[in-house]
């Protein structure tokens, strides 16, 4: 029998994009930082590593909390970088073909999710299944919006910039369906993933804009992985109070 849960994902806001946007961000900045730093195979295992340990965290919790739930949110950035890397630097396979692959990958993860449990809405993540496809889904949103990000700045030749700002327009896009179309479960959940999938190479390409290429690198990905990082525990901070008020609020 598998066992019911309670509500596992956060309810989805303003502040739940704004800190996916800084996760891919901080996750990009960061998976740089350490490849640099101690090299990508070591990076890849600490990426692993800590991804798996954080999503066991969360999954074997009963209910939805803040911390547990973005911690490997956060981890899966770094891991799904270096993973996009390893696909194209590694096996030498074109941005094109890897967006293909992981655009495949996402599609059979939605069908063994619906075969399952009869339903992708992120609304009824309330099974122990339901939320391991969950996260299988979002890995492979990841590794997507890595690739797509790669392809559309450097083999089309946007550029990190107007790649980041282009994607950004289509995520506002995203977004508006989904908030004019949330009735319509089709829409709402096939909007609410294209935008989750375009917050990888928005946050992506402007950490690299700015790492890399404003004002000739001057603040590096090690500086700006520190901005990041900073957003994150504040963001991460105004979620806490929130829900702490909340459950007050429901107590009186």
């Amino acid at each position: 029998m598998e066992e019911n849960l309670l509500v596992k994902v956060p309810t989805i806001t303003l502040i739940f994009w704004l800190t996916k946007l800084v996760t891919t961000g901080m996750g990009e900045s960061l998976s740089d930082t350490l490849a640099k730093s101690i090299g990508p195979i070591p990076t890849l295992i600490f990426a692993v590593i800590s991804f798996g340990a954080t999503l066991y965290w969360q999954v074997t919790r009963k209910q939805y909390h803040v911390i547990s739930y973005w911690l490997p949110v956060a981890t899966l950035a770094i891991l799904g970088t270096i993973m996009a890397d390893a696909v194209h630097g590694g096996l030498h396979i074109s941005h094109y073909m890897a967006s293909i692959l992981f655009f495949g990958l996402m599609l059979a993860s939605f069908m063994g999710w619906f075969l399952v449990e009869h339903d992708i809405s992120i609304h009824t993540i309330t099974t122990r299944r339901a939320e391991l496809f969950y996260w299988l889904t979002v890995s492979f949103s990841f590794m997507l919006g890595t690739a797509l990000g790669d392809y559309i700045g450097n083999d089309l030749g946007l550029g990190l910039f107007l790649t980041g700002v282009f994607l950004s327009i289509l995520l506002v896009i995203a977004l508006t369906v989904r908030q004019v179309f949330v009735r319509n479960l089709l829409l709402e959940t096939g909007s609410f993933w294209v935008a989750y999938i375009l917050t990888r190479p928005i946050g992506a390409s402007f950490a690299d804009y700015f790492g890399l290429k404003w004002h000739n690198g001057a603040l590096g990905s090690q500086g700006l992985s520190i901005i990041w990082l900073v957003m994150f525990i504040v963001l991460i901070g105004i979620m806490v109070r929130t829900d702490v008020v909340e459950a007050d609020v429901q107590m009186d």
